[in-house]
């Protein structure tokens, strides 16, 4: 028998009777889980459906309603269909808000919202996802360690984890939200990070392309000659030389001047001949 179960918004399955019933003791999915099996009519409550250990497997009778709908809707249902922006109310049960749940996951206009639920449910509502946010927190330099030996595989060489924990301190104290784009934050934060305080990992072929994008890049070095530096309007300094020849040649002008002014001069006073 084929066993599909509901657990936190998302459906697992086909598992045998075996299966489900080791998940539910590790833990893995609960016993108010919604369960369903092909040939049902609807969704019920795990607890009840799994035949007692050692019974022969046969079909689960389906759970009253009545008893189902005293439970009402858990935390993470309500915070799941407010996000998918499904209406509910307060006396919604546990089994009305599977229904809603189950009938969005196979509505494609839905798909967009439930593929950003994971990451968006710890930042809306880490309270109702400690133990995740906890786990994920641990796993952030594994996480960041596979996604420079993959994604930046261009960029890096050799990164190990403590590489890794090394930066994302780093950034949590210079960055606080150096994460709220998780999209972005691993290209914009994290490799620049790395290959600044670790430039050893930085391959040859790759230097230069891991700018943080706060800080410009600076621009190449300009291969163009350096401007002529404009010309002053002060006059030459003249050789001593030239001065010398400019005096002489000024001085005897003056003479021939003042020689020939004084013979025009003399020869008005001359007297004139009678006739």
């Amino acid at each position: 028998m084929d066993i599909y179960v509901l657990h936190d918004g998302k459906e697992v399955g086909p598992l045998s009777t075996e299966k489900t019933r080791q998940l539910l003791n590790q833990g893995s999915i609960l016993a108010d889980d919604l369960a369903w099996s092909p040939g049902m009519p609807k969704w019920v409550p795990l607890d009840g459906f799994l035949p007692p250990p050692g019974d022969s497997p046969q079909e689960p009778a389906p759970a009253p309603v009545e008893s189902a709908a005293l439970e009402t809707s858990t935390a993470k249902q309500r915070a799941l269909l407010a996000f998918l922006h499904i209406g509910f109310t307060r006396t919604t049960s546990k089994q009305e808000a599977a229904l809603l749940i189950s009938d969005a996951l196979e509505n494609p206009a839905y798909a967009v919202r439930f593929a950003q639920w994971p990451a968006e449910r710890l930042k809306l509502h880490g309270d109702l996802f400690v133990a995740e946010l906890q786990a994920r927190r641990e796993n952030r330099a594994h996480h960041y360690q596979t996604l420079a030996q993959s994604e930046g595989a261009a960029l890096f060489s050799g990164v190990t984890r403590s590489h890794a924990q090394s930066i994302i301190t780093h950034l949590d104290l210079e960055k606080p939200d150096w994460e709220a784009n998780e999209a972005t934050a691993a290209h914009d934060h994290f490799f620049p990070a790395l290959g600044e305080k670790f430039p050893q990992l930085v391959r040859p072929d790759a230097h230069g392309r891991l700018s943080p994008p706060d800080t410009p890049r600076t621009a190449p070095e300009s291969s163009a000659p350096p401007p002529k530096r404009k010309r002053t309007s002060e006059p030459r300094r003249s050789l001593p030389i030239a001065a010398m020849l400019r005096g002489l040649f000024f001085g005897a002008l003056a003479i021939a001047i003042g020689w020939f002014v004084m013979n025009v001069l003399q020869s008005d006073k001359s007297p004139t001949t009678a006739a």
